[in-house]
């Protein structure tokens, strides 16, 4: 993985039998904080955030008219930048 971004977003991501191996790969590529979003079903695409810089989880309020919302955003601040994000995924129903 050569970006030369300080933070990824991946927003399909479920990690079954590769995700581990995905995840050992950021880290070894020089992005060792990573967040996920928490899953509300077995097979549900997950947001995955990759930093070189670490990164502080914001808790925001979820909109109800979806239980899937929880995995479909993931609100984080990259710590030390004064840069908040919001990144949402937006899956067609």
């Amino acid at each position: 993985v050569v970006v030369g971004a300080d933070v990824l977003c991946f927003n399909e991501y479920v990690p079954r039998e590769f995700g581990e191996a995905a995840q050992r790969q950021l880290r070894d590529a020089g992005y060792p904080y990573q967040l996920l979003t928490t899953p509300q079903a077995a097979r549900t695409n997950q947001m995955l955030v990759a930093s070189a810089r670490p990164l502080i989880r914001l808790d925001i309020p979820m909109p109800k008219f979806d239980r899937q919302m929880p995995s479909n955003v993931l609100a984080f601040e990259v710590d030390g930048f004064g840069l908040a994000v919001v990144s949402v995924r937006v899956p067609f129903y």
